[in-house]
């Protein structure tokens, strides 16, 4: 049996519903945690949750959204109007934990 939804639309279907909720429902929580959302997903998908995550900030509420994914993170550089800080983490050890720098 062949699945109807690829992983990367599986993905971004929770991805969608994730965000809808959380854009049209008022929450005491002001912001929204994000690890690695962009699995699986195509250029065209990543360039998307983008914008709907800039939707989302227009709510008021602040993301947090960790990954490794360039393409994404390009994108996020590039597509969001809002005001953003980007850290990198790096020269992570046991003794002394991650170096986290503000990216200029």
């Amino acid at each position: 049996m062949n699945p109807v939804l690829s992983q990367g639309d599986l993905n971004s279907l929770a991805l969608s519903i994730f965000l809808g909720m959380v854009a049209a429902y008022a929450h005491p929580v002001g912001f929204v945690l994000m690890d690695d959302p962009s699995q699986s997903l195509g250029t065209d998908q990543k360039r998307r949750l983008v914008e709907v995550i800039d939707e989302v900030c227009d709510t008021g509420r602040r993301v947090v959204l960790a990954t490794m994914d360039s393409e994404l993170q390009n994108f996020l550089r590039s597509g969001l109007s809002k005001t953003k800080n980007i850290y990198q983490i790096s020269d992570w050890s046991p003794e002394s934990g991650p170096t986290v720098s503000l990216e200029a």
